[in-house]
């Protein structure tokens, strides 16, 4: 009796909880997903153990969808 008391204020409790909002359901459509974000990026670009250029940025994007890119959209030297 007392567990079939605590599974019923349990399954009680459990759906009195469960609430979306439907802005917030709606904010995770606007978010950028599948990118890597970083801030003060530097880039060290490499061939055959040669170093071939060094990419400094303030700001860069790196988009791992297809197909994966690599964004710096605010500066890049």
């Amino acid at each position: 009796m007392k567990r079939l008391f605590a599974y019923g204020a349990l399954a009680c409790l459990a759906l009195a909880s469960c609430e979306n909002d439907i802005n917030a359901v709606a904010a995770f459509d606007t978010k950028k997903l599948g990118v890597e974000q970083a801030y003060d990026v530097e880039t060290i670009v490499s061939q055959s153990a040669k170093v071939k250029g060094v990419l400094t940025s303030r700001y860069m994007e790196r988009y791992v969808t297809h197909p994966p890119h690599t964004d710096f959209p605010v500066d890049c030297k």
